[in-house]
């Protein structure tokens, strides 16, 4: 019975069944709620006024939050977070244990605690908010952008440390020179090299606070020079950082762009390197059900492989429907005419789309796909 819910509510699948995705945005809203009565509850008047009803809430959501966790654990048991798991070579033990050792493992772990709290009516306030604001990591599962972050920290660490190391070197520098200059006549300011610190990062990081500034002319030319600096220095590591990001995305979207090309058949033949290009040629299009993708008579300025769902292609003379894998809208790139037929989503459709330059370029330099959707062209018509 456990084994069944468990397998339900916290598939990992890429194509969720309806009660996961119902749980999963149950879950969501359980723990946007208990942040959301966590800050609340921080204020003195609202705490006093509604903590009985609070602390009923409370139980509520932390026992969805202990049922959760439950549920991944009979998950682990079972290897049901494993892909591709053989039930033969299954180590019970070794699969929970290393659940339990995980990120997500002990983020559950925690985040379901306070509901032991509540049921032995432990009133620890300042745990209680902590460990509610702590329940915000458990959304991380459901954030492919924090993968990609964290990906992008790990991939770009070593650049980040070279550049907080400049950044350490810069702050200690300009800390060291302004206490030298102004120590004997800024006292209150530049008493110690700790002091200078304080002041180096706040300028640095072009904050400026005002509660410690240079008297001298050097000291204020010295720390115009080290505001100045801080704007590249402080905002080197974000511009790593962006710069990650970008590539990450682009890196996850060509690498996407790859698996759908690669499931066309018509492309199945093809080396990695050739659907590596074409696929930088194709954008994904999505129709609903009794959409109109091409009209006939218009002027044809693409074609079409269907990814999933199926169109029904109808003119005069043909009368077709074409599935996955498929493709149309070639003959009016190939003979430069207007469209021939019109196509219509039988259900909701995902296309790749390439457009008429793209396809030219396309075919000047694989001759062998123009031959190839020249056959295909021709066998339809023709039955």
């Amino acid at each position: 019975m456990l084994k069944t819910l468990a397998q339900h509510l916290i598939s990992d699948e890429i194509h969720h069944p309806i009660i996961t995705r119902v749980y999963r945005t149950i879950l969501i809203l359980t723990i946007l709620s208990i942040v959301i009565i966590a800050i609340l509850d921080t204020k003195a008047q609202i705490h006093t006024e509604y903590a009985d009803i609070f602390h009923r809430v409370y139980f509520l959501f932390y026992f969805m939050l202990f049922i959760d966790f439950s549920l991944r654990l009979v998950g682990a048991f079972y290897g049901l977070n494993i892909k591709n798991s053989n039930e033969l070579d299954h180590n019970s033990y070794s699969s929970t244990k290393d659940y339990l050792l995980s990120f997500y493992g002990l983020v559950d772990f925690i985040s379901s605690v306070l509901f032991f709290f509540l049921l032995f009516d432990i009133r620890l306030q300042d745990a209680k908010t902590v460990l509610s604001l702590f329940t915000l990591l458990k959304l991380a599962r459901y954030s492919p952008a924090l993968v990609i972050l964290k990906d992008v920290f790990v991939s770009e660490r070593k650049t980040l440390f070279a550049s907080l190391y400049v950044m350490m070197i810069l702050t200690i520098s300009t800390s060291a020179i302004l206490y030298f200059v102004e120590r004997d006549v800024n006292k209150d300011g530049f008493s110690s090299l700790l002091d200078s610190i304080w002041w180096s990062v706040i300028t640095l990081s072009t904050v400026g606070y005002g509660d410690i500034i240079p008297q001298t002319a050097l000291g204020k030319f010295l720390g115009g020079l080290a505001a100045i600096s801080g704007f590249g220095m402080f905002a080197l590591p974000a511009g790593i950082l962006a710069n990650g990001f970008a590539n990450e995305i682009k890196r996850l979207k060509e690498m996407a762009s790859w698996s759908m090309v690669a499931k066309v058949p018509f492309f199945s033949s093809l080396d990695s390197a050739a659907i590596f290009d074409i696929a930088s040629l194709l954008r994904v299009r999505r129709f609903r059900k009794n959409e109109i993708i091409i009209k006939e008579g218009s002027v044809g300025e693409s074609m079409y492989f269907i990814l999933e769902g199926r169109v029904k292609v109808v003119s005069k003379h043909l009368n077709v429907v074409l599935k996955k894998g498929d493709f149309f809208g070639e003959i009016a790139l190939l003979k430069n005419i207007p469209r021939v037929a019109t196509v219509i989503a039988n259900e909701r459709c995902e296309l790749l789309e390439l457009s008429r330059y793209d396809f030219q370029n396309l075919i000047s330099s694989r001759p062998n796909l123009l031959e190839d959707i020249q056959n295909v062209a021709a066998k339809r018509y023709k039955d």
